[in-house]
Order: C-alpha cells, then sequence, then structure tokens
C-alpha cells in the first residue's frame, strides 16, 4: 500500500485527516462582498457627479477610494482561495499515486497560502481602521447639513467599511482556524511516516 493511501485512510476517518479546501467557507462571503462593493462603487460614483457638495472637504474621494480598495482586497483574496483550492483538489486526486513527501509538500504550499491570505486579511483591517478614522475628522469637523447629500448616504460609507471590518475579522478567524488544522495534519503525517518507517524496518530485519 503506497504511503499517501495509508496517510489517508488514518484511523480510519479517509479524508477527514486532509482539511477540505477554504474556499467552502469563505468564497460565497467574498463574491457577495464583490458585488455588493461594485453595487455601492456605482452608486458613490453617481452621487460624486450629481449631488454639489457645499463642504470644500467632502469626502466623495474617499468613499470611492474606499470601494476601490475593497473590490483589490477582495479580488486577491478570491485569487489566494483559487490556488488554495487548485492544491487541494490535486491532491486528492492523486492520493493514490503521490509519494509522502509530495503530500506533505501540498500541505506546506496550502499553508503558505493561507498564511498570505491572512496577511492580507491584516492589512485590510488596518486600511479599514485608518478610513474610519479619518472619515470621524470629517464627520466632527463638518455638520450633517454640510455633507453631500441626506445624512444617511452622506455616512453610508461608514456602515460600509463597519461591513468589510466584520468580514476581514470572519476571514481572519477562518485563515486561522484552517492554519491550525494543516498544522495537525502535518503533525500526523510526519508520525504516520516516522512509524511505517520503523515497520519497513523491523519487516526487513524479520526477513533476514
Amino acid at each position: 500500500m503506497a504511503p499517501s493511501t495509508h496517510l489517508f485512510q488514518w484511523h480510519g476517518h479517509g479524508w477527514a485527516s486532509w482539511p477540505a479546501p477554504l474556499s467552502r467557507q469563505i468564497d460565497r462571503w467574498l463574491w457577495a462582498s464583490v458585488l455588493f462593493s461594485t453595487v455601492i462603487l456605482s452608486i458613490f460614483v453617481f452621487c460624486h457627479h450629481n449631488i454639489n457638495s457645499k463642504s470644500k472637504e467632502s469626502p466623495g474621494q474617499l468613499r470611492l477610494a474606499l470601494t476601490i480598495v475593497t473590490l483589490f482586497y477582495n479580488s486577491i483574496l478570491l485569487v489566494l482561495s483559487y490556488k488554495e483550492r487548485r492544491i487541494t483538489l490535486a491532491a486528492e486526486a492523486e492520493c493514490d499515486v503521490e509519494e509522502a513527501e509530495d503530500i506533505e509538500h501540498s500541505a506546506r504550499m496550502r499553508s503558505t497560502i493561507i498564511f498570505l491570505m491572512l496577511a492580507m486579511c491584516q492589512s485590510f483591517l488596518v486600511t479599514l481602521g485608518l478610513y474610519v478614522a479619518i472619515r470621524l475628522i470629517f464627520a466632527l469637523r463638518a455638520p450633517v447639513q454640510s455633507a453631500s447629500g441626506p445624512p444617511l448616504l452622506a455616512y453610508s460609507d461608514l456602515g460600509f467599511a463597519a461591513g468589510q471590518m466584520v468580514l476581514m475579522v470572519y476571514m481572519t478567524a477562518s485563515c486561522i482556524f484552517h492554519e491550525v488544522k494543516i498544522g495537525t495534519y502535518l503533525r500526523l503525517h510526519q508520525g504516520v511516516d516516522v512509524v511505517m518507517k520503523e515497520t519497513l524496518r523491523v519487516d526487513h530485519l524479520d526477513e533476514e
């Protein structure tokens, strides 16, 4: 029996020890965020060009920047999620022929991608925090009446930023939890590999 096949039958759980792609948890939320951000961007562009602001410090440009940066981060996260899913499915498809070292390499590649996604989420959280701070400065320096458009529209970007922060916190927690599962898998992999090598050595001595 191939080492990798034995590995995936560890404790009779089959594929339970090989973590499923992270995309199963996060992709639907990222795509929803992309769609919603696109709609919000269209609304902000329309308002920016059709509603005259009485304030010289109108945050219209900041709103546009917020949605564009959001689309950028979400797109990068979707690309990384796609790469992690491809590695996962490729390892599953080749589990009967892949060597144990290749399986471990696939797991480490997944771990690297998860780390990059975690870094992107943390970076975006910091960016959103700075944006909220700057917008609050605008809100304190200018009354609601001087903001561009109705009050609900004037401060809708703050709600949008808060929603993105919640999403990034969820993404961060998902990445950390997934990284723990991959780390556990690697430890199991190394344990199985050691046991198999010792078994082969004992069998070889018995044959002699």
